[in-house]
């Protein structure tokens, strides 16, 4: 099916409690003065699809597609070139004096699942999505909420949601500076049957992380600089059990660090692969 957003209006204005600021250290502090703190109109569209074999009918072989692609700024530019005598490309632009963001950013996700029997099913998944900003002026930057996150209980299992990246940026508790502007994940499980209609186990394999790209927050540990950047794609790995209750599912899964990009290298495997520093994740039905 065919989906489209012709215009989708935002307005952020957040305002940054000074003793917040000096709490974070300068990068930190610089990032979110960018990103979170700025205000900012975003005038976006979008256009994208979704497909699936399985809407319909259950079927041995089950896959689901979907991609988008949306942009911000440009329809409303075109305006101001048609009616604005003094317009430059090279300018930006504002609505009501708050600056108008302007940026690209695609999404395409993958899933596919085979049932090997009946009691046994494989299923993977491959998540990507870039957002690229421009025309922004000095703070050429993607929106807070349009950047891209990655762990909890959907996506990589070892980790905390905001806990991982950008990059090999060390693992800590602040989660304002885990977003970025490119996204790789993919995740594999294999599920099997314990107990027919009631209870089910899997094992599963998740890998992923996030960057930065294209925007002027330029940490070296947070960018994605060429192929070598894929070295920071962390790997988690773990168990799972899941309840079925007829019109819905409770997991329980489990999961590892069995990779940690933010180590040094040579010694990022396996470092914490150990129950005392696992995440238990619960969630609703399938992560994917």
């Amino acid at each position: 099916s065919l989906l489209y957003t012709p215009l989708e209006i935002s307005y952020l204005n957040s305002t940054a409690d000074p003793a917040f600021l000096a709490s974070l250290n300068a990068v930190n502090a610089a990032f979110a003065t960018k990103v979170l703190f700025t205000p900012l109109f975003i005038a976006a569209s979008k256009i994208g699809f979704v497909q699936s074999n399985s809407l319909f009918k259950r079927t041995d072989n089950n896959l689901y597609l979907r991609a988008a692609i949306e942009t911000s700024g440009n329809a409303l530019r075109w305006l101001s070139a048609l009616n604005d005598p003094n317009f430059s490309s090279n300018r930006t632009y504002s609505l009501f004096g708050v600056q108008l963001s302007r940026y690209v950013r695609g999404e395409f996700e993958m899933r596919f699942k085979k049932d090997i029997d009946e009691l046994n099913t494989v299923a993977f998944k491959v998540n990507t999505g870039i957002g690229i900003p421009f025309g922004n002026g000095e703070s050429n930057v993607l929106p807070y909420d349009k950047r891209f996150f990655i762990g909890g209980s959907n996506s990589l299992r070892g980790w905390r949601p905001r806990r991982l990246g950008p990059g090999d940026e060390p693992t800590s508790n602040n989660i304002i500076d885990k977003a970025g502007e490119l996204l790789i994940e993919a995740s594999t499980e294999y599920r099997f049957t314990l107990l027919k209609d009631l209870f089910y186990g899997a094992i599963f394999a998740d890998a992923g992380n996030i960057w930065n790209v294209l925007d002027d927050v330029t940490d070296p540990k947070a960018t994605f600089d060429n192929l070598k950047s894929l070295e920071d794609i962390a790997v988690g790995a773990g168990i799972g059990l899941r309840y079925d209750f007829d019109f819905f599912i409770c997991r329980f899964d489990t999961g590892f660090k069995a990779y940690e990009p933010s180590y040094g290298n040579g010694n990022r495997w396996l470092n914490n692969f150990n129950f005392s520093n696992a995440v238990y994740n619960i969630g609703i039905n399938y992560p994917f």
